[in-house]
C-alpha cells in the first residue's frame, strides 16, 4: 500500500542488464521523505543496482504492465517508467532538478581549480560560481580543508581532500535527493564520522533526503533514521539454482533501540537470511 510521506513508491519492479536473468526483484516498497536512509547487504546481493534505479542512471527496468516506479516531489507525482519511455533528454532534465550525489571514487575536472569543481554541480543547474563562494569557503572551514587554496589546480589535493570536496559539491548544488554509494568508503574512521555527522545536520535543518549505500553496518546504525535490508532470494533458472536480491516493506531494519553491538550482529543475520 502506498504511504502517504512516501518519496518513491514502487511496485513489481524487476530489474535485469541487457535482457539476461533478474537481478534485483522489488515486490512493494515506500521510500520515505525527510529521513537518512541507508541501504546494506551482502556483496553482490543488488545494492548499486537499487541505487541506479532509483537515481535513474541506467534503465535495468523490465517493462510490465504490473510495475509500479512513482517519485513525489511537493505533491506532483511522476511515473519514472514512463518518463523512461520519454527518453534520455527527459531523464536527465529529471536528474538535473532533483538529485545530487557521492560516489566513493569522486570525478573531478583536472584543469580546473577545487573551487571550480566544487561549484560545477550547481554551475550545471545554472547557478553563477561566484554566488557559491562564500558558501563553499564556509564548507571547506568545517571540513578542515585549506581556504586559501581554493583557487589552486585539484591536482594538489589528496585523495581525501578530494572527497571532502565532493561533500562539498554535492551539498552546494540545490537536490530534493542525495545519492551517496559508499561515501566515506576512502576516508579514515574520524573523518567519515564528522562528515556524516555534517550530513545529518544539514538534512534535519533543509528536510531533504538522503539514500546511502553502504558496507558499513555500524555507519548505518548509527547514522541513519531507516535501513533497508536488501536480502539474498533463491529461485530455480530451468532446473538451476540461482540467486537474485529481494527487496520490500517487509525488508527494513527495525531500530527501536541502539544498543550497537547487539544491533550489528542482529542486522548481520537479517542481510544473510535467504527468502526462497
Amino acid at each position: 500500500m502506498k504511504k502517504s510521506n512516501a518519496l518513491y513508491y514502487l511496485k513489481n519492479v524487476r530489474c535485469s542488464y541487457n535482457g539476461s536473468r533478474e537481478v534485483l526483484q522489488i515486490d512493494e516498497l515506500n521510500l520515505p521523505k525527510g529521513k537518512i536512509l541507508f541501504v546494506v547487504g551482502l556483496s553482490g546481493v543488488g545494492k548499486s543496482t537499487l541505487l541506479e534505479t532509483l537515481a535513474c542512471m541506467h534503465n535495468c527496468l523490465v517493462d510490465s504492465k504490473e510495475t509500479r516506479f512513482d517519485l513525489n516531489f511537493s505533491g506532483e507525482q511522476v511515473s519514472l517508467m514512463e518518463t523512461w519511455k520519454k527518453g534520455e533528454k527527459a531523464i536527465s532534465e529529471l536528474r538535473k532538478q532533483y538529485f545530487s550525489f557521492i560516489f566513493q571514487q569522486s570525478t573531478f575536472l583536472e584543469d580546473c581549480t577545487a573551487m571550480e569543481n566544487m561549484a560545477l554541480g550547481a554551475m550545471i543547474k545554472g547557478i553563477h560560481a561566484e554566488e557559491l563562494e562564500a558558501e563553499i569557503l564556509e564548507w571547506m572551514e568545517r571540513l578542515d580543508l585549506p581556504i586559501e587554496e581554493s583557487g589552486k589546480n585539484i591536482r594538489r589535493f589528496s585523495g581525501g581532500q578530494r572527497q571532502r570536496m565532493a561533500f562539498i559539491r554535492a551539498l552546494v548544488s540545490p537536490f530534493e535527493l542525495l545519492f551517496c554509494d559508499e561515501p566515506t568508503g576512502n576516508l579514515d574512521a574520524h573523518t567519515g564520522q564528522v562528515l556524516m555527522r555534517y550530513l545529518k545536520d544539514f538534512i534535519r535543518t533543509s528536510g531533504k533526503t538522503v539514500i546511502v549505500v553502504t558496507h558499513d553496518l555500524r555507519a548505518a546504525l548509527r547514522h541513519a533514521d531507516k535501513i533497508l535490508v536488501i536480502r539474498p532470494r533463491e529461485f530455480s533458472d530451468n532446473g538451476v539454482k540461482q540467486t537474485m536480491g529481494w527487496v520490500s516493506d517487509r525488508t527494513y531494519f527495525e531500530m527501536s533501540e541502539r544498543r550497537e553491538a547487539r544491533d550489528v550482529n542482529r542486522l548481520l543475520e537479517s542481510i544473510k537470511t535467504l527468502e526462497k
